[in-house]
């Protein structure tokens, strides 16, 4: 029998490898595997992935990035789409995600924030649109 460790489980992972013959596999690529992202590929032109804070542990296998290592391979670009920017989030250009745009756009607090994610997040899809038209119109 061949199990299968996914994400921070930790321990847990160590000890399946260990006593279960289990196969390591990183999470994002077990939840891509199950939805058929590689068939939902098919024909885009573009991919928007999302993300609550985009910062540099953006890159160590989120979500995200592991969207846009497949998009990538494909040659679909990818833009991102954020809740806020954190330290280092530069560092997700080098792994697939051309652009990145944040849906907050002043200091607010966190309630604020919650409260406007619906139009902000609009807002924010809406100028990634934008900026993506411009290179069309060259």
């Amino acid at each position: 029998m061949s199990l299968v460790a996914m994400g921070a489980a930790g321990g847990l992972g160590a000890g399946l490898l260990a006593f279960a013959h289990a196969v390591l596999r990183p999470g994002a690529d077990i939840v891509m595997d199950a939805v058929d992202l590689e068939g939902k590929l098919d024909g885009a032109d573009l991919v928007i992935v999302g993300e609550g804070q985009m910062d540099g542990s953006t890159v160590f296998d989120k979500a995200p990035v592991a969207v846009a290592r497949r998009a990538r391979r494909r040659g679909i670009p990818v833009v991102a789409v954020c809740g806020s920017l954190g330290d280092g989030y530069e560092e997700v250009h080098a792994h697939g995600i051309s652009a990145v745009f944040s849906a907050v756009r002043r200091p607010m607090t966190l309630s604020e924030a919650l409260a406007e994610t619906p139009r902000a997040v609009a807002a924010a899809t809406e100028e990634a649109c934008r900026a993506l038209a411009l290179r069309g119109n060259g």
